[in-house]
């Protein structure tokens, strides 16, 4: 089986390496049954503008092709922090190492930025969500103005944080050679 292969880059990069469509295009395919169930239309505008400014976005890759990806972008409430805009995995990559890999490379890259604590908003209908963000130390936070849950990660609490380490070791485990680098 071949190891996956991270891209860590910038919105700007993003854009520029044609990375855009198939990132709308996997999370328009995971989205889809939570924004049915809701009556809520993709946001399609609001999720391109985002990808092209983030401050940091990760490709999860395998044999070039996209099996997943986790952008960053400063949170509009206070910019000293870091918004988790997305968190998407292929079906098919589900269950194995795919997401420790995926969120080992997303810490390495917010790790190079100054944030204070990572912020995030969940529908209180994604279980898995919700678990994963309590098992990596996220706490729940009111999210201002939002039916979603709020949540949030001190810089520390992550540093600290038992997944973090094992994330890590997945990800030497599963990535050859390292991770490459873009604007």
């Amino acid at each position: 089986m071949t190891a996956y292969s991270v891209e860590s880059l910038s919105g700007p990069a993003l854009a520029a390496g044609g990375w855009i469509e198939p990132v709308l295009a996997l999370e328009r395919e995971n989205l889809a049954p939570l924004l049915a169930a809701t009556g809520q239309p993709f946001p399609e505008a609001r999720r391109r503008t985002g990808l092209a400014s983030a401050d940091a976005a990760v490709l999860l890759l395998r044999d070039g092709v996209l099996i997943g990806f986790i952008d960053f972008v400063r949170d509009w409430n206070d910019p000293a922090d870091l918004y988790v805009a997305s968190v998407q995995l292929r079906t098919k990559a589900r269950g194995g190492p795919a997401l420790g890999v995926l969120l080992a490379a997303g810490f390495e890259a917010v790790g190079r930025l100054e944030w204070r604590r990572l912020t995030a908003n969940v529908h209180p209908s994604n279980a898995p969500a919700l678990r994963l963000a309590a098992r990596l130390g996220f706490r729940r936070t009111a999210a201002p103005g939002r039916s979603s849950v709020g949540l949030a990660l001190d810089r520390e609490a992550l540093l600290a944080s038992p997944f973090a380490t094992l994330a890590a070791a997945l990800a030497t485990r599963h990535r050859p050679g390292g991770s490459r680098s873009g604007g």
